[in-house]
C-alpha cells in the first residue's frame, strides 16, 4: 500500500497490504475510514523512515471499549497491524497486534 505523503490519505486498496510509511517529511498521515472498508480487511502500517522521526497517524479505532484517534511511531521499525470490524453496527480499526506504536 503507497505511502501517501504529507498530510495524505492511506488508501487500503488490498487485504493484508503493508504501509511503509516515511516521516522524514513531518507530516502525519490519515488512515482511510472504516465506514469506506469492507469488514474483515487488515493492514500494517510499518514506520519505515531512516532518521527514525515522530509519525502519527489519525484513525477512527478501537482499543477494546475505548475510542481511539491516533497512532504514535516513535522510532524505525514500529508497526501496528488493524483490522475493520463492525461491532454494535459501528465499523472501526481494530488492532490485531503492534509493536512500538502507542494510541490515543
Amino acid at each position: 500500500i503507497k505511502d501517501p505523503g504529507s498530510a495524505g490519505t492511506i488508501k487500503v486498496d488490498i487485504s493484508g497490504g503493508i504501509c511503509k510509511i516515511d516521516s522524514g517529511d513531518g507530516a502525519a498521515r490519515t488512515l482511510q475510514s472504516p465506514l469506506t472498508v469492507p469488514e474483515g480487511v487488515e493492514v500494517t502500517l510499518v514506520h519505515a523512515s531512516a532518521d527514525g522521526g515522530d509519525l502519527d497517524v489519525a484513525y477512527d479505532g478501537k482499543v477494546g471499549a475505548s475510542n481511539t484517534t491516533s497512532i504514535e511511531m516513535d522510532n524505525a521499525t514500529d508497526w501496528i497491524r488493524l483490522v475493520v470490524l463492525e461491532v454494535n453496527g459501528a465499523k472501526d480499526w481494530y488492532t490485531l497486534a503492534s509493536d512500538g506504536t502507542v494510541t490515543s
